[in-house]
């Protein structure tokens, strides 16, 4: 008997609903694939852009959730502005409301898959 010390999934092969609708022609040429890798925010330098593809999951601010949204909707590519001193990055967005004001947020980038590099 031969040990593998390499795990491995051996049941059937099933398609999620979001992969489905992630393989859907139309799909935008430039994100790339999630596959189990989650972009390294430690990596980012100032300048560097990044896509916000969802609000993080683990976000329990409804303020947060809201404005990331409508980010999203607005232009979803924004650039890092500035790293903390902790190594954090974070980045400046002037988001446009309905009434037509502009309001200002400066927001972090977290170590979860809600992001890719540009």
């Amino acid at each position: 008997m031969m040990d593998n010390p390499t795990p491995h999934w051996t049941g059937p092969a099933e398609r999620s609903a979001w992969f489905e609708r992630w393989l859907a022609p139309g799909r935008p040429v430039n994100v790339r694939p999630l596959v189990g890798l989650m972009p390294d925010r430690t990596k980012l330098k100032i300048g560097d852009r990044i896509r916000l593809l969802r609000v993080p999951a683990g976000e329990s601010s409804r303020w947060t959730k809201v404005t990331i949204g409508a980010i999203i909707r607005q232009d979803p590519v924004v650039t890092i502005d500035r790293i903390d001193e902790y190594g954090q990055p974070w980045f400046n967005y002037n988001l446009a409301r309905p009434n037509g004001r502009v309001a200002e947020h400066t927001l972090a980038v977290m170590e979860d898959d809600s992001w890719v590099p540009v």
